[in-house]
């Protein structure tokens, strides 16, 4: 529809002789049927006749928009659809109003109707639409792309940072492995503590942690200004190569002295007796100086056995404690008791096996010790051996009868306690008892 065909729409037609002017009324004609669409047509039919189509634009540009005739005064704006029809001799124009199209883009107000009277007015009206060509809509809307994943792509993925994740490990292990763990001069060198008196050790694994297999060959170590019997802190090197690195050396001491106890049955003693701690120890050992004491007196006013601690001590106040048990005897009486002399192969002397019994008051035995007793025929011997051993604790010389006793350490093992019982002992064996 063009804009001639539109303003003749609204335009009441002259009447003629054959024609008559009919008031606008709303359509409610039974017989009439109105159809409006928007933007397409508009289409009159009624019960005897054929349709007539009225063509209104229905493609809106939305980047075009039309003078809607507010800018003429008008406060609303009112969408009219003409519907003629001259399918009878009495043409009648109804004006109808469609709320479907009010103050669509692209309208334009073009009449009002106020009672039975219409009334135009001068608004342009708005652009031809070409119909023939398509509509565009020039609104742009940002889309979201959407990638679709099939299974394969979602393999390849898993298998691509697989692969990604084997390579960087493979690459981390090479720069350890090439660059720390074959490298032999990235050793690092130890501290090092010694105990006093105790040698240096000589492999260089004492002294060095490496990230390869040592090899005693192939490392200088040098130890030359430590003095492992002085205790203090000490600098040592260790070279590989062209590598030198420094260490230290702690020289100290942690061990206590150690003692020596006398043997059992030299822990006898009599009633009465003081007993010192000499009498109790045979030796002390330590590499510094070594002093040891009684925690407490011994008390040997009566029998039995009793028990001390003897303290060691030196000079770094390293300390340890030895329990000593001894015997207290009360002693009546000792016997000896003499077995056959036997010649030595020179003839310089005669041997015999000589028991030295001890009783209490009870004639009881208390106490037992074993001699070998040499008594001397040839003076010259026995000036020879004193001279020899004459040094000895172990050996008893007796000058004015030219004798030598040594301890027997071999045990004595008798079934007798009383003084005849154990006399009787040695009388069968062939012992002399006096």
């Amino acid at each position: 529809m063009n804009n001639n065909d539109t303003n003749n729409l609204n335009q009441n037609p002259t009447p003629t002789e054959a024609q008559t002017t009919t008031p606008v009324e709303p359509n409610t004609a039974s017989d009439v049927v109105s159809t409006q669409v928007q933007g397409t047509q508009t289409v009159v039919e009624d019960v005897n006749s054929t349709v007539q189509t009225i063509d209104i634009p229905s493609t809106i540009e939305p980047e075009v928009k039309q003078d809607s005739g507010v800018a003429s005064g008008n406060t609303e704006i009112l969408d009219i659809s003409s519907i003629t029809s001259n399918l009878h001799d009495n043409n009648t124009i109804n004006i109808v109003e469609t709320s479907t199209i009010k103050g669509a883009s692209g309208s334009s107000v073009i009449g009002s109707i106020d009672g039975d009277s219409v009334t135009t007015t001068n608004n342009p009206l708005p652009a031809n639409i070409d119909l023939s060509k398509p509509n565009v809509d020039n609104t742009k809307e940002k889309t979201k792309k959407v990638k679709v994943i099939t299974k394969k792509d979602r393999i390849i993925s898993i298998l691509v940072t697989i692969f990604v994740i084997v390579v960087l490990i493979g690459a981390g292990y090479s720069a350890y492995y090439f660059g720390y763990a074959t490298n032999p001069n990235l050793f690092t060198v130890k501290t090092v503590s010694i105990e006093l008196g105790d040698e240096l050790p000589s492999s260089v694994k004492y002294y060095v942690d490496s990230p390869v297999e040592l090899d005693d060959m192939e490392y200088s170590v040098n130890v030359s200004s430590v003095s492992h019997d002085i205790v203090g802190t000490y600098e040592y090197t260790v070279t590989h190569g062209n590598v030198t690195k420094k260490g230290q050396i702690i020289i100290k001491d942690t061990k206590a002295p150690v003692l020596t106890l006398k043997t059992a049955d030299k822990l006898i003693f009599m009633k009465g007796d003081k007993i010192t701690k000499d009498k109790l120890v045979e030796k002390c050992e330590d590499i510094s100086n070594c002093e040891y004491k009684l925690e407490n007196e011994i008390d040997t006013s009566s029998p039995g056995e009793k028990t001390v601690n003897v303290i060691a001590t030196d000079e770094k106040k390293n300390q340890q404690s030895y329990p000593v048990t001894v015997k207290v005897v009360d002693i009546q009486r000792t016997i000896a008791c003499e077995s056959t002399p036997l010649p030595s192969e020179d003839a310089a002397y005669t041997t015999t096996t000589l028991i030295e019994l001890s009783f209490d008051k009870n004639d009881e035995l208390v106490l037992t010790r074993k001699y070998k007793n040499s008594v001397y025929t040839d003076y010259s011997a026995y000036f020879r051996d004193f001279n020899k051993y004459g040094e000895d604790e172990t050996y008893i010389f007796d000058k004015a009868s030219f004798t030598c006793k040594v301890e027997d350490k071999s045990e004595e093992v008798i079934n007798a306690t009383s003084f005849d019982d154990v006399t009787n002992y040695y009388a069968d064996k062939g012992y002399t008892c006096r």
